[in-house]
């Protein structure tokens, strides 16, 4: 699969509807494999597919606790007759998404999962003629497949900032930035990262990437690849903010925040102890009462 029709089919539009009204995010298809059993290349069962997207696009949050939508619906792409390309929408009810649904076990991780291989498997022994989805895994995490990464890396958000995307061939829009904290660390203590990028909402849950590449620098050797490879590097889920001293206007105190144009993104490895060791809504779910 070429580096274009890899970027292009590996996300879909999230559509979520609450009681206070729907909300629109970015998600991604991600293949959970079975571990290997010794080394070199080698054929892996795939355990599970799931769509990974952020936990607050499934969870509205309120003063009181956290609300489960009561619809949400992604997309597969479907081929039509005429070579085009078309969205295939997919809703789940609030009992059927949750049912599927795994979170973080630490709920501050903004990081949740829904299981969907059988949803594929349901629409291809119907004789849907679905595109190709770029499944990602775990051997695309940095380090994993010889890409590395470093501060100030280049990387690529792909998602649906505001909703906007090609809307005539069903592709997201790539926007690009920088790997903006120490690599590896974890900002203020928190197991994210930040990117420098101008991002907006809708952009919540988008797969951040290291810049596709050929050639890579591995133990002082060139190594090239036919198409272009990538790194998983982890979850968008934000904007980095921060609250300004309120400034008192009569009897207003009012308070503003602030950012610096920088974006959370929460480490790959999030999504691989999400899937593996995540919980039920049941278990996720805050009660601030």
């Amino acid at each position: 699969m070429s580096i274009d029709d890899a970027l292009h089919a590996v996300s879909t539009i999230i559509e979520a509807e609450f009681p206070v009204g729907s909300s629109q995010a970015t998600a991604f298809f991600y293949n959970q494999l079975e571990s290997k059993n010794g080394n070199g290349p080698q054929w892996r069962t795939v355990i599970e597919t799931w769509l990974v997207t952020n936990r607050h696009a499934l969870l509205h949050p309120s003063a009181q606790n956290e609300t489960p939508a009561s619809l949400i619906t992604f997309n597969l792409r479907e081929y039509t007759d005429a070579g085009t390309l078309k969205w295939v929408p997919i809703e789940l009810g609030s009992d059927e998404w949750i049912d599927r649904a795994l979170f973080h076990p630490d709920p501050f991780v903004d990081i949740a999962a829904i299981r969907m291989s059988d949803l594929i498997a349901e629409g291809v022994e119907a004789g849907a003629n679905y595109m190709s989805t770029w499944m990602l895994s775990a051997e695309n995490f940095a380090g994993q497949n010889n890409i590395d990464v470093n501060t100030a890396s280049d990387v690529l958000v792909v998602g649906y900032p505001e909703g906007f995307y090609d809307k005539t061939n069903v592709f997201p829009i790539i926007k690009s930035g920088v790997v903006a904290s120490r690599w590896g660390m974890h900002f203020g203590g928190n197991p994210y990262f930040l990117i420098d990028a101008k991002l907006f909402p809708g952009s919540s849950g988008s797969l951040v990437i290291s810049k596709p590449t050929d050639t890579v620098m591995k133990n002082g050797r060139m190594l090239y690849s036919q198409e272009k490879q990538f790194a998983l590097l982890g979850v968008f889920s934000g904007t980095y903010q921060y609250a300004e001293p309120p400034v008192q206007v009569g009897n207003l105190s009012i308070s503003v925040t602030a950012g610096y144009d920088l974006g959370i993104v929460w480490y790959a490895e999030h999504i691989e102890t999400t899937v593996q060791k995540g919980v039920p809504l049941d278990q996720a779910v805050t009660n601030h009462a």
